[in-house]
């Protein structure tokens, strides 16, 4: 009898125990500093394709400030894998009263950690620096929390 207790109480206690491994959305934000200058992006668009038998998730972010002034930030990484420097491409553009700047920081100095990517969200914080030659851009304290207004349903 005293082994049944004991049986019901270990499966009470291990059914109401929160889930480490499971992978939280948090709201939609993106802000990072881009040469020591906070700004926040919007996320307006992702989709997921296959690719040589694999599944991979692009995501695309935009930032204007006004007509003359704008950034753009295109990635790709495995979908639903999680952990650190697995984003494979992370493009980054911009265009400043007909200055322009583009690069895959992937070719430069760049680090990840993706923390959820799962068919409802995606959250990851990333740094780099990529340098052109003629200009250098350091992107740092980057968190990019984006909760898809429809999940994927595969």
């Amino acid at each position: 009898m005293k082994n049944i207790i004991g049986f019901l109480f270990l499966s009470l206690l291990l059914s109401c125990s929160k889930d480490d491994n499971s992978q939280s959305c948090y709201d939609s934000s993106v802000i990072m500093k881009i040469n020591d200058e906070l700004q926040s992006f919007q996320t307006i668009g992702r989709g997921v394709d296959l690719v040589s038998g694999n599944y991979k998730l692009s995501i695309y972010l935009y930032r204007s400030s006004n007509i003359n002034s704008q950034q753009n930030i295109y990635f790709e990484l495995p979908y639903k894998k999680i952990g650190k420097n697995i984003i494979t491409k992370f493009f980054y553009q911009q265009n400043n009263n007909g200055d322009g700047f583009e690069g895959d920081f992937i070719n430069g100095t760049f680090q990840c950690d993706v923390k959820s990517n799962t068919n409802k969200c995606f959250y990851a914080t990333v740094s780099g620096i990529l340098n052109t030659g003629s200009q250098e851009i350091e992107i740092k304290d980057a968190i990019i929390s984006y909760t898809y207004e429809e999940p994927f349903d595969f």
